[in-house]
């Protein structure tokens, strides 16, 4: 098993807790402003930018464990792709997958939509893509807050193991 320096370990599980807590914030606002107008651009705009924040939120956990517990990040035009799939492997002797197959298939859809929504207009978003993505949200977002605190708990196992070998 590779060593790990433990305050490098509780920094990752600190800032990942924080990121969590955004991405629960993100999704309690969702739910508040959710029964908009499908025809209003400006409600589209809203709901795509919660979609936007989601995955950031989500590749900005990834962002924090790759460094460490992966290697580094991928470089190159298309990292983020290579980083959502380097957290959807196992590496054995390091770390279990950071999040399951199932919920690596849903950040997929958000991230495709977040390249995409960088590079449209707000007006220019499809309304019924938009309500599958709203569709597919909350499960998303349990899905990976689960998958998210599993590997929180790893983390915190192998802290009790450092601490417990020094």
């Amino acid at each position: 098993m590779k060593q790990f320096n433990q305050l490098t370990l509780k920094r990752i599980v600190k800032e990942i807790r924080y990121e969590l807590k955004k991405l629960e914030e993100l999704f309690h606002e969702w739910g508040s402003h959710q029964h908009g107008d499908w025809s209003n651009t400006f409600f589209l705009r809203g709901l795509a930018c919660v979609f936007h924040d989601f995955y950031c939120g989500a590749e900005n956990i990834f962002k924090r464990i790759a460094p460490q517990l992966n290697g580094g990040i991928p470089s190159g035009p298309e990292w983020q792709t290579a980083l959502l799939h380097n957290m959807l492997l196992e590496t054995p002797e390091v770390r279990p997958a950071v999040v399951s197959m199932e919920t690596g298939q849903l950040l997929k859809t958000f991230l495709a939509f977040r390249h995409k929504f960088r590079l449209i207009f707000g007006f220019e978003l499809d309304r019924e893509k938009m309500r599958k993505l709203d569709q597919l949200y909350p499960e998303a977002h349990e899905k990976f807050n689960e998958d998210i605190k599993k590997f929180i708990e790893f983390l915190e196992n192998l802290i009790k193991k450092i601490e417990t070998k020094s």
